[in-house]
This record gives C-alpha cells, structure tokens and sequence, in this order.
C-alpha cells in the first residue's frame, strides 16, 4: 500500500482522474517510498466502444435512487491507479471512488454488479 503522507501530498482536481492518477504515479515514483523490486504500478484506463461506463460508489452519484447501495455514475471514460505487490497483492486508488483509497483490488467491489431484476438502459 501507498504511505499516507503521499496520498496526503498528492494534488486532487475534481473531473481530472487522468491527471490525478499521473501525478499520484508520478508523485510515487518520485519519492522512492516503493521498492520497484517487489511493486509494480498501472495505470487503468476504462472505457468502451459507447463511451458509456457504469461505475458504481462514485462520490459524484446523484443517482442513487436508481441503484440502491450503488451510487451508479455513466461516464465516458475513467481512470484508475493500480498497484501490485508480489507480497501483499493489488491495492487500488481511486479519487473518485467512495471506497477507501488504496482497497484490496479483490475488495474493490463487495458486491460485483448491480441486481439482474433492474432495468437496463442501452448503456
């Protein structure tokens, strides 16, 4: 995981996830503070050929309505810092996200996707 005086220092834009992840990569590559023998770092760009991603627990929700315990948002695209370590497994951060900063990967998503019995648009 991230120490959090580098999460404490790394700049946040609200609408900016690409430059937030680039300058919390940066930031971290930076400082030396992860041995690059037993971490590794990703960048995830998500996105789809309709530019219409369901991302659930985003703090910009206004839909919860919608998808109750999901806090659905459609963006076009969304990015996402992952880091790997070869003993503690994959953590992701995610500035955006109401999960904590720097969650398991495997716990990113306590329930996977929404209910089948929801209305599906063409999204």
């Amino acid at each position: 995981m991230i120490d959090s005086t580098i999460l404490k220092e790394a700049p946040y834009t609200h609408c900016y996830c690409e430059e937030n992840v680039y300058l919390l990569g940066r930031l971290l590559l930076e400082s030396a503070t992860i041995d690059e023998t037993e971490c590794e770092v990703f960048v995830a760009f998500i996105s789809n050929e309709t530019k219409s991603v369901l991302l659930c627990r985003a703090k910009d929700s206004t839909q919860e309505h919608l998808i109750p315990g999901y806090s659905p948002v459609i963006w076009d695209y969304h990015v996402i810092l992952i880091l790997r370590s070869t003993q503690k497994g994959c953590f992701v951060y995610d500035f955006d996200s109401r999960m904590p900063l720097g969650c398991s990967f495997e716990g990113n998503q306590p329930t996977p996707r929404p209910p089948d019995n929801h209305p599906r648009s063409r999204h």
